[in-house]
């Protein structure tokens, strides 16, 4: 188990470290308890992860860590892969205008659920050339493990 500042302890999990030129958050993924994820106190959400990306490729905003890492992998190549947290986070403004600034056209790719259909919503305005590309499965990491090769499904062959 961890202890925050507070000394108090969080369920033992996955710790994700979350930097933008310093630690800004942690998060841990439980397998334990609900809910799955829980942010460390003291994080400051709305930052990229798994970094602020460098504008040179078009970006692929995905629900959670490890879908986001999932994508880099298999797509990094051709997009930026990043998330904000989860369905309810939204970037910082001066994030949501770095993006803004870097291209047009950004890709968004949540879980095929409620969530991750009101999370189209939230970040539509922020991003008006936003095009929602569906998982086959129920998330980048299902439909990976379906054996759907990534680059095929982005592309939409």
């Amino acid at each position: 188990s961890l202890r925050d500042e507070q000394h108090r302890f969080c369920s033992a999990g996955i710790t994700i470290p979350w930097f933008a030129s310093e630690l800004v958050a942690v998060n841990v993924r439980r397998f334990d308890q609900q809910p799955k994820y829980m942010a460390m106190t003291g994080s400051q959400p709305g930052y990229c992860y798994p970094k602020m990306p460098a504008g040179d490729k078009p970006i692929l905003i995905c629900e959670g860590e490890f879908d986001t890492l999932l994508a880099h992998q298999e797509l990094g190549a051709l997009l930026d892969c990043i998330t904000f947290g989860s369905t309810t986070i939204l970037p910082r403004a001066e994030i949501s205008q770095a993006i803004r600034n870097m291209w047009q056209l950004t890709y968004i790719a949540p879980d095929n659920d409620a969530a991750g259909d009101a999370m189209v919503k939230r970040l539509t305005p922020l991003f008006p050339q936003t095009q929602r590309i569906r998982p086959v499965m129920h998330d980048i990491t299902e439909t990976w493990k379906a054996g759907v090769k990534l680059l095929d499904w982005f592309s939409g062959d």
